[in-house]
C-alpha cells in the first residue's frame, strides 16, 4: 500500500465499522488495533462508530500511526482475518487550536 497517510495535529479520527458475513458473538469478536499501542478495544457488536481524540503536544515531531481490525474466533481467540491498515500522520503542527472537551460518562 503506497497511499499517503492522512495528516492531523489535533482532532478526531473517526471509525465506522460494520460486519455482515461475520456474526459477532457466535463466530467471535472483533478488535481495533494500533501498531503503536496494540489492542485498543474488542467488541461484540456488528456495527460501531468510534471516535478517537488526537491531541499532539505542541511542536511534536510528526509520526505515523496505523489502525486495523482483527476478527478473533470464540474458540481459541486466534486471528481469523485482519483488515488493511488505515494510516494517520500525527503531529508536526506548530500552533495548537483549543478543542472543545467532552465530559466522560
Amino acid at each position: 500500500n503506497n497511499a499517503e497517510p492522512s495528516s492531523i495535529t489535533n482532532g478526531d479520527v473517526r471509525f465506522s465499522i460494520n460486519f455482515e458475513a461475520f456474526v459477532t458473538g457466535r463466530d467471535g469478536s472483533w478488535c481495533l488495533v494500533s501498531d503503536r499501542s496494540g489492542m485498543l478495544t474488542c467488541v461484540l457488536q456488528r456495527h460501531l462508530d468510534l471516535v478517537l481524540r488526537v491531541e499532539a503536544p505542541p511542536n511534536c515531531e510528526p509520526f505515523n500511526i496505523s489502525f486495523y481490525v482483527e476478527l478473533k474466533s470464540n474458540v481459541y481467540g486466534d486471528v481469523l482475518r485482519r483488515s488493511d491498515a488505515v494510516t494517520v500522520r500525527v503531529g508536526g503542527g506548530e500552533t495548537q487550536e483549543a478543542l472543545p472537551s467532552y465530559p466522560r460518562t
